[in-house]
């Protein structure tokens, strides 16, 4: 068996883990928290004495998944959820779960007329699916409620271990890639989608696996790897309308794979139509049968949160005045409601919607760092993918480099187009466009890895060191600043 199968098998053991325990006291977690983090030290210890090779990445992974357990014991399905609300009250997304387990069929009425039922189904059936499970094997519904969190665990732990593979995929390697797994193992928009019951976490995994096949695919075109691929973006659009963002660049893929190897016509025309035979209609089912029964738009998104188009557009790019790290919300006794759109998606991206130092002040030191060394990383990534897609590097093939611009940048003319169009506080949020981190790591690992092939030769060790040093604190106060959470919450 391969190691990756290893580590999936592990991931999801460890996902399982917290379905045994449903309640635990603030002392217990952090017990429980402790003894995860032994259980790791110690089968490290027994590996490097039997002269095994220690895997630095994968442990370092281990401890983040440690993390996002106690996160998920200290966070009921009600707190810090988006359009979840809670089960039991018929809406959101906790209703729209409930609606598979109570009649096992879709909705037969208008998705519009109940909160969040206008959402694709893929994320609330599986939930409903796996109350069903436990409920059958006698556990308590309201705990089978909480254990929803073993799956967007898993989502957001298979995100990272996804993004792992496709480093390495990308021929990074020593520290360049224990950096920039660190960097997306350890970040706070993951660590907060662990614990969220809407379709946000879901939804991210396959766009992650998506982008592994195309990887896959573009490495070594067969019919079985275009299957994986249509099987993910389908099941992707199926969890999440935005699923589709990768299109554009997936078709630059193609059109350069039937461009180069002409004399594969045939070959490829059977792929992309088995691609499309299969994709089309996983993503497209829904929105179409709403359309065909109900009249419902293929771009409906419903008018939420608060408010925020009252100020200029200048005002929502540039004016980047705060206070605090955290965003700001009337609803919070703050002056105004957040509306400048770049200084909340840094915010949003390191600590969600809510001001976590409300009743934990202790948090803000750890916050302060987290959040200024956060937009440090953000400009270097920024720089060196600017700098990798001009010159010619070994890393990383023209084409493939010409994917991830157009990804990367189809993703942020729908996020800023997405924000003008529906001026509200939520639309501002991160979550949107998490898949930005991993190209951004990917591309700085890149850079480490130059980096530490020039100190070889005696040069950049001070940069080295100095970019090494962020990656690690800033890995350390988002551990930080969600293990202080945990213990205010716990």
């Amino acid at each position: 068996m391969k190691k990756v199968n290893y580590l999936w098998i592990g991931l999801g053991l460890t996902c399982l883990t917290p379905c045994f325990f449903f309640t635990l006291s603030r002392r217990q977690l952090v017990l429980f928290q402790c003894f995860y983090i032994l259980a790791i030290a110690s089968i490290a210890f027994i590996m490097h004495k039997k002269g095994w090779k220690l895997q630095w990445t994968v442990i370092f992974m281990a401890i983040s998944m440690v993390v996002k357990i106690g996160y998920i014991f200290a966070t009921p399905v009600w707190v810090r959820q988006h359009d979840f609300i809670d089960f039991g009250v018929g809406f959101g997304h906790g209703g729209y779960i409930e609606y598979f387990y109570y009649n096992k069929r879709l909705p037969d009425f208008d998705p519009r007329e109940v909160w969040a039922f206008f959402q694709p189904p893929l994320h609330h059936m599986i939930a409903a699916l796996w109350l069903g499970i436990q409920t059958a094997l006698g556990v308590a519904y309201r705990h089978a409620q909480e254990n929803v969190q073993a799956l967007t665990m898993f989502y957001a732990g298979g995100t990272v271990l996804l993004s792992y593979e496709i480093f390495k995929k990308m021929s990074l390697q020593g520290l360049g890639l224990f950096l920039s797994t660190l960097l997306i193992a350890f970040h706070p928009a993951i660590i907060l989608l662990s614990g969220s019951l809407n379709n946000d976490a879901l939804s991210l995994f396959l766009q992650i696996m998506t982008l592994y096949f195309t990887i896959l695919w573009y490495e070594r075109p067969s019919m079985g790897r275009i299957i994986g691929l249509a099987l993910s973006i389908g099941c992707s659009m199926m969890a999440k309308v935005s699923g589709f963002l990768i299109a554009p660049a997936l078709a630059l893929i193609f059109l350069d794979r039937w461009i180069r190897e002409k004399g594969c016509f045939k070959k490829y025309l059977g792929q992309y139509f088995v691609f499309g035979l299969i994709s089309l209609p996983l993503g497209l089912w829904y929105p179409i049968r709403n359309f065909v029964k109900f009249g419902v738009p293929f771009n409906y998104t419903p008018d939420v949160g608060e408010p925020v188009g009252s100020v200029t557009w200048i005002q929502r790019i540039f004016d980047m005045r705060t206070e605090k790290v955290f965003v700001s919300l009337l609803s919070n006794q703050d002056a105004y409601d957040e509306y400048n759109i770049p200084l909340t998606l840094l915010k949003t991206a390191m600590f969600g919607e809510t001001d976590l130092s409300i009743g934990a002040e202790y948090i803000t030191p750890f916050a302060n760092l987290l959040f200024w060394i956060n937009l440090f990383l953000v400009v270097l990534s920024l720089g060196t993918m600017v700098y990798y897609f001009i010159k010619k590097t070994a890393h990383i093939k023209g084409m493939l480099k010409l994917f991830f611009l157009v990804y990367y940048v189809v993703m942020m003319i729908f996020y800023f187009q997405f924000n003008f169009s529906m001026p509200y506080f939520s639309s501002q949020d991160f979550r949107y466009i998490i898949p930005t981190t991993i190209i951004g790591a990917m591309f700085l690992g890149f850079f480490i890895q130059d980096l530490e092939i020039g100190k070889e030769k005696g040069k950049n060790r001070v940069f080295l060191c100095f970019i090494s040093l962020m990656t690690g604190l800033f890995s350390f106060s988002s551990m930080a600043v969600y293990f202080l959470l945990i213990i205010n919450m716990g």
